[in-house]
């Protein structure tokens, strides 16, 4: 609490007294981060809407690195494997939010290609966003390699992922999950 006192040029009983604690200090970092890169990703995602597959996929994958990179402190704390927190449904509340948007895409993307989707689409999704998101760690927290080029990598390998997965995969996890696709067009 002193080497935030100090950082954010005040005094440790002013820090107290506005958050109460290091638990309510550490959640209130962690819930602004998360609004931050939300917004990040959410505009991107609105920006890429209504292009092809590939460019959406390039889109948010993009951002993601984008925001890793010019905000590592903030993506070091929302991802960083070591951190200890308490907190992980503040976590878990954005990558569902996360998964929920990149699920509506490959739904969308399905219809398109008259193969509507169940269940899968949102497996599917929580496989595309954990690549993303561990790939950015792993380039970026425990490599530090280039992240640009590793974005482009992760393009390449979620834009072969999507174009290239086996159709009757997906309607056989459809139908052990016990959903039928939804009518084209939903």
């Amino acid at each position: 609490m002193a080497f935030v006192a100090e950082a954010a040029g005040c005094t440790k009983p002013t820090l107290y007294r506005h958050f109460g604690g290091k638990d309510a200090l550490f959640r209130a970092a962690l819930e602004r981060e998360v609004a931050a890169l939300e917004r990040h990703l959410f505009d991107a995602y609105q920006a890429g809407a209504g292009l092809p597959l590939g460019d959406q996929i390039r889109n948010a994958t993009t951002a993601l690195f984008d925001y890793a990179t010019a905000q590592p402190a903030g993506f070091r704390l929302l991802f960083d494997e070591r951190q200890a927190d308490p907190h992980t449904e503040i976590r878990a509340r954005l990558l569902q939010a996360v998964r929920d948007r990149i699920a509506g895409v490959v739904r969308a993307y399905a219809d398109q290609t008259g193969r509507p989707l169940g269940a899968s689409a949102d497996v599917l999704a929580a496989m595309m966003v954990a690549l993303v998101i561990d790939g950015a760690r792993q380039a970026l927290l425990v490599s530090h390699v280039d992240p640009a080029a590793a974005a482009r990598l992760a393009c390449g390998l979620l834009d072969a992922a999507v174009r290239g997965v086996d159709p009757g995969l997906l309607a056989a996890l459809d139908r052990a999950a016990g959903a039928s696709p939804p009518p084209v067009g939903r």
